[in-house]
């Protein structure tokens, strides 16, 4: 998932060490930051302190890494590890904004579609990918609606919330349609859900609360449809 970080503030990065699908404890390891455009930063070749069978590393990137000229800058992570004499990379992101207010909970759009921590956990839920596409909607006052006070943060909150639950359906739906290919069961749970109407309900609510905050009517795009045709012979 998308990572987020406050502009001019500190970055807790986490890796899982993982060969060959399984999680290792590597002999040694070291990361190194770049900013936007490639450019070092104080965060070169630093090693990660770990024990010896720690399978996973945590790096507190400091917050002179992240200060930003831009709106929104990307910092790009490369992990490079030992295990058993062979070096192995690890290359992620994290994206800094100005703000990271969100007015909505991962909690909030479990509620709205009915789903538990089980069906529905954190890591597939990304609250500040929703906050930014729904600032994009707003041409970018979204910031400055939140810390003014504004009375429509309830609004807000439901758009948010519509959206960020949007994308992780659509998420389900496609690997709910993957499982159902591969013969996984993985996702049978999810076998009894309609996602078309699904989908349908969080774009008409979040469509009603951008128009209720901004005056905007952007349909949220259906991505990803999971369609199943009638067998011309059958007719099943």
């Amino acid at each position: 998932m998308t990572r987020y970080g406050q502009t001019g503030a500190t970055f807790q990065f986490k890796t899982d060490f993982v060969v060959d699908g399984e999680l290792i404890s590597p002999t040694s390891a070291k990361i190194t930051v770049q900013k936007n455009g490639g450019e070092a930063t104080s965060v070169t070749d630093v090693a990660l302190t770990m024990g010896v069978d720690d399978t996973s590393a945590s790096y507190n990137i400091a917050s002179t890494v992240n200060n930003t000229t831009l709106p929104q800058e990307i910092r790009f992570i490369t992990v490079k590890f030992t295990y058993e004499g062979a070096e192995y990379v690890i290359n992620d992101i994290y994206f800094l904004r100005d703000s990271l207010l969100v007015p909505a909970t991962k909690a909030d759009v479990r509620a709205l579609v009915s789903m538990s921590t089980t069906e529905l956990p954190d890591d597939n839920i990304d609250l500040y990918y929703a906050y930014s596409q729904l600032d994009a909607d707003l041409d970018g006052t979204l910031g400055s609606l939140i810390t003014n006070g504004s009375l429509l943060i309830p609004k807000i909150q439901k758009a948010i919330t519509a959206k960020a639950a949007f994308n992780s359906c659509q998420m389900i739906e496609v690997m709910y349609f993957q499982s159902e290919q591969a013969d996984n069961t993985t996702y049978k749970r999810f076998s009894k859900i309609d996602f078309e109407a699904l989908l349908a309900r969080l774009d008409g609510i979040y469509n009603d609360s951008l128009i209720e905050v901004g005056g905007t009517d952007v349909t949220l795009p259906s991505l990803f449809i999971v369609a199943v045709g009638t067998d011309v012979i059958t007719g099943q």
